[in-house]
């Protein structure tokens, strides 16, 4: 069970240890470890993989070296089938920097607003929408994310709007 405060501060803010993605259009059970209580569960996998707008209900999140390896234990025929597969978090968060930045999905903003600080600073200076920005603003507030970070997308918002953007 997962018991050590820094593995609940890495759900609030980071990415998890491992993560894994179904491979096809078809819904797949897998096996896991609760992160909250240890207990063994499961959960199932489904969506377009290949969507960028559906691939949160794709992937399975592993906070810690035990989920990982009951994980691996339990989905070891599906991973040998090729149906489920690592995933990279961070290539996910870098496809997002091909994407028009004043066009983004709601999905793409949590990622966002769950990227680090500079990453978040780095993207609100590429947008130049201020409707754009006020939705991050919005899921920011939403997710509970720091006063630095509600403070960094409200001076963008209010650039943008002295600039009648």
């Amino acid at each position: 069970m997962a018991t050590d405060t820094q593995d609940y501060s890495a759900m609030q803010s980071g990415f998890p240890l491992k993560s894994y993605i179904k491979k096809s259009l078809a819904k797949v059970e897998v096996r896991i470890l609760d992160p909250f209580t240890g207990n063994p569960s499961s959960t199932i996998l489904q969506g377009d993989p290949t969507n960028t707008t559906q691939v949160e209900g794709c992937i399975v999140d592993c906070w810690t070296d035990k989920e990982v390896v009951y994980f691996k234990k339990q989905n070891a025929k599906l991973m040998v089938m090729g149906v489920i597969s690592e995933y990279d978090r961070a290539s996910y968060a870098g496809k997002l920097a091909e994407k028009n930045w004043n066009a983004l999905t709601d999905e793409e903003v949590v990622v966002l607003v769950n990227n680090k600080y500079l990453a978040l600073t780095n993207t609100l200076e590429k947008m130049t929408s201020s409707i754009m920005v006020a939705r991050v603003l919005n899921i920011a507030k939403n997710l509970d994310k720091s006063e630095k970070y509600v403070r960094v997308i409200t001076e963008r918002l209010s650039e943008l709007q002295a600039e009648g953007k």
